[in-house]
Order: C-alpha cells, then sequence, then structure tokens
C-alpha cells in the first residue's frame, strides 16, 4: 500500500471509539520494539527529510503498520492494554495526532504543513507506547491482574495446537469473559485470535465485540 493507498489505510485504521479504562501491566514477556527509521525502500529517515506527500503518506504509513501490529497481536494487546485505553492520555493524544495529519493530507495541507503534523503523529505514537510499556498493568486491582494472568493461560490454550478443539474453543469463549470490562478487544484482534487458534474455534466476535 502506498501513495492514495496509505490514506485509505489510515483512514481504516483510524475508525475507533471509546473504550472502557484499562489500565497495564505486571510483568510482560517483552517490550514492544520501536523501529528506530521507516524500513521500506524509498520511504524517508524522518518526516523532515520527505520531499513531497507521498514520501510523507509513506512515513506515515510505516507507524501506522507498527501500531496496527500491535492491535493485531492478542498476546501484546494482554500485555500492554493500555494502548488500547482510549481513557489513557498517551493513547488519546495518539489518536488526535493522527486524526490531525489524516485530515491534513484530506485537506492537501502544504508540504511544510504536513511535515509538522506528522511529527507530532510520530512523537505521540512513541509517547503512548513508552508510557503503556511504563505502566504495565499497574493501575488495575489485584481482582483485575488476577483476571488478565487468567486470560494469558487461556490465549496460550487456544493457540497450542495439541489442545483439542473442543478445548480450544472453550478456552476462547472463557478468555473473551475473562477480559469483559477490563480491555476491549478490537475486531481485528478477535480475529488474529480465531486465526491463530489454527482450527476448533466457533466465530463468535460478532456476538461479544463491541465497536
Amino acid at each position: 500500500v502506498s501513495g492514495a493507498g496509505s490514506l485509505g489505510m489510515l483512514g481504516g485504521l483510524w475508525t475507533r471509539r471509546d473504550r472502557p479504562a484499562n489500565t497495564a501491566m505486571d510483568a510482560p514477556k517483552q517490550k514492544i520494539q520501536l523501529s528506530q527509521s521507516p524500513s521500506r525502500v524509498g520511504v524517508p529517515r524522518t518526516p523532515q527529510s520527505a520531499q513531497n506527500r507521498a514520501q510523507l503518506q509513506e512515513y506515515m504509513e510505516n507507524i501506522v503498520l507498527e501500531w496496527s501490529s500491535y492491535e493485531m497481536d492478542p498476546v501484546k494487546v494482554l500485555d500492554y492494554p493500555m494502548i488500547s485505553n482510549m481513557g489513557f492520555a498517551p493513547t488519546s493524544n495518539f489518536h488526535l495526532a493522527m486524526l490531525r495529519a489524516k485530515n491534513g493530507f484530506e485537506n492537501k495541507d502544504e508540504i511544510i504543513v504536513l511535515r509538522s503534523l506528522v511529527t507530532d503523529f510520530e512523537h505521540a505514537y512513541k509517547v503512548m507506547i513508552s508510557e503503556a510499556q511504563r505502566m504495565k498493568w499497574n493501575s488495575f486491582s489485584v481482582e483485575e491482574q488476577k483476571r488478565l494472568r487468567t486470560a494469558q493461560k487461556l490465549l496460550s490454550m487456544v493457540m497450542n495446537s495439541s489442545s483439542s478443539p473442543n478445548e480450544r474453543n472453550m478456552a476462547y469463549k472463557k478468555l473473551l469473559k475473562e477480559v469483559e470490562g477490563i480491555i476491549a478487544l478490537a475486531p481485528a484482534t478477535i480475529l488474529e485470535i480465531e486465526s491463530r487458534s489454527m482450527l476448533g474455534i466457533e466465530p463468535i466476535q460478532k456476538e461479544l465485540v463491541k465497536d
């Protein structure tokens, strides 16, 4: 996806509604790694080095793809729930910066303005990731942390090919119940859980996911 197609992706990934207040975590297995610069050939190293709108779109798309890789990874969603919490200031700031940048492209703002908007967007993204990692599960109650640990175990069972189809299906349903009211799983996350489960999962995201 590149050029004008980038804006379509940005528009689709931007669409989010306010979600229940989450919190973060106690001991994640590994931190989300922030890329130091866009990895695709032809993408400028910084927004300020972009020569035109197309390059800035590519740069912004690279950040959006990195963010969406978190959104679609159920393991990371459980490890760092604050990134999905719109009540968490760094997360709401990130979405606001993304909307401003998206609107800048749609309004055909001058290149100097777009560079500033994309720079702000990148900064908001890094702050959100850093603060979510710092917070972890710290704001969850003891009971909520217990439920999240249970959810992590259930997720492992769902994705374990040695579990029977019935075991994976039961674990999947229990997982969604455990996180209900704590973490609002995005539809893409639910679909990723189902795809990783290999076989034996009855898709039920339409019933349990609130968009």
